[in-house]
């Protein structure tokens, strides 16, 4: 499996994403083209580790693009998934914010701005008078919404989860072999092909 080959594709890819863009959508469609972009960045800088032979990073790198490959097609295939995927967001920052103020309160605020302080306690109560109620995403649930994803999130994103997530000792065990780098190619090549099949299929939204 040749890197030109992803390369040519990358190049389609943005040139489609290109065409699709500065135009009004529905707010989950400008989040969808969002990840696309993210995605087709992640797949630009896998193919600049390689070339500079750093297969581990490679690795790191494409279980985050994956991500984002779920979140897209969850956005555009589950309805209801895009306010899911939005509340995630506001409530881990809802909930960084109380434990940040925890750790202020019990190891007092010496050396921190008094302003910054002044500023997370008054978010906070704002958060407390309108609470978030949380809405259940999951990176999980994002990639079993279509089957194409569900197929890879089972075969790929759990070992990667496993072996290049994280600074372990399976981290440590597992070198990547010349045939885990054609996989990888071949991946990144499948990867991009999906999403430009499921603009084609979901094309509707973008008119």
């Amino acid at each position: 499996m040749s890197s030109n080959e992803v390369k040519s594709l990358l190049e389609d890819s943005k040139r489609i994403l290109g065409s699709l863009e500065g135009k009004k959508y529905a707010e989950e469609v400008n989040c969808f083209l969002d990840l696309w972009a993210k995605l087709l960045s992640n797949t630009e800088a896998i193919l600049v580790l390689l070339d500079s032979d750093f297969r581990v990073e490679s690795k790191v790198l494409y279980r985050i693009s994956l991500e984002n490959l779920f979140n897209i097609f969850a956005l555009l295939r589950e309805p209801k998934f895009f306010e899911k995927f939005k509340n995630s967001s506001n409530v881990a920052v809802a909930k960084t914010m109380r434990t940040l103020d925890t750790h202020l309160r019990k190891d007092g605020e010496e050396g921190v701005d008094a302003d910054n302080v002044e500023k997370l306690r008054s978010s906070i109560e704002q958060h407390n008078d309108n609470p978030i109620k949380e809405l259940g995403y999951s990176i999980y649930e994002a990639a079993t919404v279509s089957k194409e994803t569900s197929h890879i999130y089972e075969n790929e994103y759990r070992l990667l989860s496993i072996s290049h997530a994280h600074s372990t000792y399976l981290s440590v065990v597992s070198p990547v072999e010349e045939k885990d780098i054609s996989d990888l190619l071949l991946s990144l090549k499948e990867n991009l092909q999906l999403v430009l099949l499921l603009v084609e299929e979901q094309k509707s939204k973008f008119t």
